[in-house]
């Protein structure tokens, strides 16, 4: 079975909403979200799956779905300042205008930043 890229994890589907994925370096690496979860803007983080045997899911999963895990806002702020510094170098993986938006709507919306 075929890892399972990040734009495709939607689950829990009751909490959690994707807005965009800010990073992504791909199978078998981390990958790093802008989303909702009851409603809160949050990021949030998870490793992609391998197409190795059983490892497709990557991590984390529940109940045979892969899954987000939501970052704690201190967390959450410095992973942001660090998707910054790999963007200003040029890093392929940073995917620069969803950051931009992330930034934004934290600010905006959360009050994360100011």
């Amino acid at each position: 079975m075929s890892w399972i890229k990040p734009e495709n994890v939607i689950s829990p589907q009751i909490y959690w909403k994707l807005e965009a994925v800010l990073y992504d370096a791909g199978e078998g690496n981390p990958a790093i979200a802008l989303g909702t979860w009851e409603e809160e803007s949050v990021i949030a983080i998870r490793w992609n799956g391998t197409n190795e045997e059983g490892k497709s899911l990557g991590n984390p999963q529940s109940s045979g779905h892969p899954t987000w895990f939501v970052l704690p806002k201190a967390i959450a702020i410095a992973t942001l300042r660090t998707l910054a510094e790999k963007l200003a170098s040029e890093n392929k993986n940073v995917r620069s205008e969803y950051l931009t938006k992330a930034i934004a709507k934290l600010e905006v919306d959360a009050g994360w930043l100011g």
